[in-house]
Order: C-alpha cells, then sequence, then structure tokens
C-alpha cells in the first residue's frame, strides 16, 4: 500500500520526467514516463497517478505533457518522420563504415526521446572501435565521410554525418564523462543510443559496464539484456597496426582544429587519449539542466 508521502514523491518524479522532456518538445507515453523514472515502481502505479490525474499534466492520445503544451504533439509525430529519413542515411553510411574491420558497433546517438530528430539537425554516430584501433578507425571513417561528403560544414549540417564521439571497446564504462549526479542528460543520452551496427554483443557489454544507470532508471528494460561470456571479443594486437595506431594518434592531433586541441582534457567537452575521442566544441548539458531546475520550481511551486 502507498502511503499519501510516497504518493507525493512519486507524482513529482512523474513530473521531473515530463518537465526535462518537455524541453525537447517530446510528449511521452505512461510507459515511456515509468522506463525514464528514478523510482523503482510499478507501470500500473504509474497510470494510477495518471488516471488520477495531475493539475500540471494533460493527457491527449495517450501521451501526457505539461499544461498548454499540446501543440508538441504535432512536433513529435514530425520529428518521428524526419528520423525515419535520417535512419536510412545512417544505415547507408553504416554499410561502409562496418568494413572497416576495427569497428565493434555504430549508433545513432544524441536522440532524447524515440526518434526525435530535428529536420535540420545532422546525424550524430558512436562509434565503438577495437582496442588500440581508436585512432585508425577515427582516421577510416572520417576520412571515408569526407570523401563522400557527408561530414558537415559551417554551412551545411542537415542530414549531414557527424563523427565527433568515438571510445574503444576495452573502456565501455563512461560514468567519468557524467557533469555530476544529476547530469539527467547524460543519462537519457547513453539509453538512448540506438545500436545500428553490433559486432562481438558490445552493446550489451556497453550496458553491462555501465549498470551505474540502475541508480537513476531502475525501471528501463536496457538493462535485460545479456552478454554471452564465450562469445567475448579477444584482444588481438599485431605490432605493426599497433605502431600504425600511435602514428596516426600524433598526426591527428597535429592537424587537429585549433578551437578543438585548446579544449583537449580540460572537461568534458574535448577528451582525447587511447580509449576516448570525444570532440564536442559546445556541450549544452549545463544550459539544459539550468532549464530543467528553474522550469521544475515554477512548476512545482505555483
Amino acid at each position: 500500500m502507498v502511503d499519501d508521502n510516497q504518493k507525493q514523491r512519486l507524482k513529482e518524479a512523474i513530473i521531473r520526467v515530463i518537465v526535462f522532456f518537455d524541453l525537447f518538445d517530446y510528449p511521452l507515453t505512461s510507459y515511456e514516463i515509468w522506463q525514464y523514472l528514478d523510482q523503482p515502481v510499478t507501470l500500473l502505479e504509474i497510470k494510477d497517478i495518471l488516471d488520477y490525474g495531475l493539475s500540471e499534466v494533460e493527457e491527449k492520445n495517450g501521451f501526457y505533457f505539461l499544461v498548454s503544451r499540446s501543440q508538441i504533439l504535432l512536433t513529435r509525430q514530425e520529428r518521428h518522420h524526419f528520423s525515419a529519413a535520417k535512419f536510412k542515411l545512417a544505415y547507408r553510411a553504416t554499410r561502409l563504415f562496418r568494413i572497416i574491420p576495427f569497428v565493434e558497433m555504430i549508433a545513432v546517438s544524441n536522440i532524447i526521446g524515440s526518434h526525435n530528430l530535428r529536420d535540420e539537425s545532422d546525424i550524430d554516430l558512436f562509434i565503438v572501435a577495437s582496442p588500440e584501433r581508436l585512432w585508425l578507425t577515427r582516421l577510416f571513417c572520417t576520412g571515408l565521410a569526407k570523401i563522400l561528403g557527408w561530414r558537415p560544414t559551417a554551412k551545411t549540417k542537415r542530414n549531414r554525418i557527424c563523427l565527433s564521439f568515438y571510445i574503444s571497446s576495452d573502456a565501455l564504462k563512461l560514468e567519468s564523462l557524467k557533469l555530476g549526479q544529476d547530469d539527467f542528460y547524460f543519462n537519457y543520452w547513453l539509453v538512448g543510443l540506438v545500436p545500428i551496427y553490433n559486432k562481438n554483443k558490445t552493446y550489451s557489454r556497453l550496458i553491462a559496464e555501465n549498470d551505474w544507470l540502475k541508480n537513476y532508471l531502475p525501471n528501463w528494460s536496457g538493462f535485460k539484456l545479456s552478454i554471452d561470456k564465450k562469445d567475448e571479443f579477444k584482444i588481438n594486437n599485431p605490432g605493426i597496426l599497433s605502431k600504425l595506431e600511435r602514428r596516426t594518434m600524433d598526426w591527428q592531433l597535429k592537424i587537429m582544429p585549433p578551437s578543438l586541441k585548446s579544449l583537449i582534457n580540460i572537461d568534458t567537452r574535448v577528451r582525447v587519449n587511447n580509449q576516448i575521442i570525444k570532440l564536442y566544441l559546445v556541450d549544452r548539458r549545463r544550459e539544459f539542466s539550468e532549464k530543467f531546475s528553474r522550469r521544475l520550481n515554477q512548476i512545482l511551486n505555483k
């Protein structure tokens, strides 16, 4: 039996989820609210609260959103259409990148909510490479994308392939990239990865390595993935390739734009070593966190 205090905490948790996704114009189903909740409850408990009614929340066609925000229903529908087209382009790029023997996994990333991509946006790919082959993988992927005219430019980003995040498959734990305990964006970014190429059960290993997510999203169904130990990837690093890896890293760092080079490893925007390449000039997580806190306080303190 849920007491009044527990019910109130659950109501506030539901509102937190709805407010956060409202920042990205994304209404939620009851199932999505349950998956993204930070409390281990049943879907039935969520539905009971939603059916009873929350004064801050409206419902239409099975979607829940903040009062007076019904316009985001159409936004979600439109973006689903845009995303379908972008995923076709992502699969086309992946058919080429998967030829590179060092590529272990490719996922479409930077999706907060399912298929929630803007028409004008580029397509972010998150790539996992074999150990000690990170920089060779980036060289081949970015080189092919450059030759084929797929990379974003200052003038053109729509439907271009953005390749700014690579990690090694022996460094799958990503908690150190969080800005802090309240980095909700990173939690949702990680569970929002959509694998479109997955070798050696890399995606399952990624989720297993990041089981700290259970503390924040205990209801998320992705934790049910299992790993068959006999299929784990075996590291094999011939000497000549390791030498090429080191030289490739040195060369790529040498030609890296000064704007990125000046930010290397001073914070989470640009991380560079032999296990991670993360090249984001702009990281809006703090901005989203501040907007979320202001909006949530406005709603809860009415």
